[in-house]
């Protein structure tokens, strides 16, 4: 069994990298579909977005529906430190251009910043996860600190491939788990959603 989080890292990056570009778009309309069947997402207006490196959940038309379905949505950006994640609203996906690290983002613009207690869902990515609600991030902790101490009442939803559930995931004390988990196959409801690492 994989333990360390830099050996599961590298075991699922493997696995990603074996997903085909026919499997990664049909998963990724079975998640999408999932999605919107939800009765949170239909009733919540303020949502927090991530745009996709080549292998993750394609998010693009997650974000056209929700934006005509006149939902808000916003999309991370981290920015040249690295250090603290802030969100900025987004109407077009056009606006989204890779950061120096790869990952798309929005450009900075204060007038356009959301404020993190507004937003009612996070769509969250990861390389893994377990049925416990905890999720594999790469390695940053961005989204956990964002979860932790400026947005903890949104409802986190972690979209993913059925591929990439572990059994149990090593936990730190920063991990914060999420609420709800889909996946091509499944919804996955977390029952302890208010549960920290160290309970």
């Amino acid at each position: 069994m994989i333990n360390a989080k830099p050996e599961l890292r590298q075991h699922l990056r493997q696995t990603l990298q074996g997903v085909t570009i026919e499997q990664r778009q049909q998963w990724s309309q079975q998640v999408a579909r999932r999605l919107f069947d939800l009765p949170e997402v239909r009733k919540a207006d303020k949502f927090l977005l991530f745009a996709p490196l080549p292998e993750e959940i394609d998010t693009q038309p997650i974000f056209l529906q929700l934006r005509e379905m006149n939902k808000q949505v916003a999309f991370p950006f981290v920015g040249p430190q690295q250090v603290d994640m802030h969100c900025m609203w987004v109407e077009a996906w056009e606006e989204l251009m890779p950061n120096s690290l790869g990952f798309p983002e929005p450009p900075f613009d204060q007038e356009k910043e959301a404020a993190p207690e507004t937003l009612e869902i996070i769509l969250t990515p990861g390389l893994a996860f377990d049925r416990r609600g905890h999720r594999l991030g790469r390695g940053k902790g961005h989204f956990d600190r964002f979860f932790a101490s400026r947005a903890p009442q949104a409802f986190r939803i972690g979209l993913f491939y059925s591929v990439q559930e572990v059994d149990l995931l090593p936990v730190d004390i920063w991990d914060f788990p999420l609420d709800m988990i889909l996946t091509d196959q499944e919804i996955i409801r977390i029952i302890h959603v208010h549960e920290t690492a160290a309970g």
